[in-house]
């Protein structure tokens, strides 16, 4: 009986050691998202810019200073599509590392 008792403790502590493990591996693939959304003609700011990683359910809405910033999001490949009133939507593919990212997109006016 106590043999029984004693693995059922060491099979309770090495499921949580590993549950603490995964939860460490996944903060570790997590990345964030932030930058800009510029004129590249003026270098000015455009506000209300809206960005979608494709395939997810992710988005993000530019200020009046042209920032954006997305929350955790798992790091990897992704393609981001940006939309602007009078300008062609972009589509440009990035890859997102663990930690912080940070970047610049430009748009040019017109269709």
């Amino acid at each position: 009986m106590l043999q029984h008792v004693a693995f059922f403790i060491m099979a309770i502590a090495l499921f949580a050691m590993s549950a603490f493990t995964v939860e460490q591996a996944v903060d570790e693939e997590t990345a964030t998202l932030s930058g800009i959304v510029v004129d590249v003609d003026s270098d000015e700011p455009i506000p209300n810019a809206t960005l979608v990683l494709v395939g997810t359910d992710y988005s993000a809405e530019t200020g009046t200073d042209g920032t954006f910033e997305f929350g955790e999001i798992s790091a990897g490949e992704y393609e981001l599509a940006v939309e602007a009133d009078g300008y062609p939507e972009k589509v440009r593919n990035i890859v997102l590392e663990a930690g912080h990212n940070e970047i610049e997109l430009e748009l040019q006016a017109g269709y």
